[in-house]
């Protein structure tokens, strides 16, 4: 890694050159494919209805999402990151846009 990602000596690389190397590698889509995002979270994405805690029922909603967006590799477009990070507000309105549009069953969406 630090020969052919980083470019530097052994000696000169530090926890901090490896972490951000991992974070953007992170970061990237998953073979430069983007997926119909929205099509994507419409199939895969449902509330478990069969839990019977709200609190619960909506925390492995969350879970769900989150799990999905690692899966696919769309922590770039839709992930939460640091506030500091260009797109951020961009990012976190998609997010919350594919969180409310994917709600089962319908009646939840009044």
């Amino acid at each position: 890694m630090a020969t052919y990602v980083l470019k530097k000596s052994l000696s000169a690389v530090t926890d901090a050159d490896i972490m951000e190397a991992v974070q953007a590698r992170c970061r990237t889509l998953k073979n430069e494919f983007v997926p119909a995002i929205t099509s994507l979270f419409r199939q895969q994405l449902k509330m478990d209805m069969s839990i019977d805690d709200c609190d619960a029922r909506i925390f492995r909603y969350y879970e769900d999402f989150d799990g999905i967006a690692e899966d696919n590799g769309l922590q770039g477009l839709i992930g939460t990151g640091n506030e500091s990070d260009t797109g951020y507000k961009s990012r976190l309105k998609a997010r919350c846009r594919l969180l409310v549009d994917g709600r089962q069953p319908p009646v939840l969406k009044a």
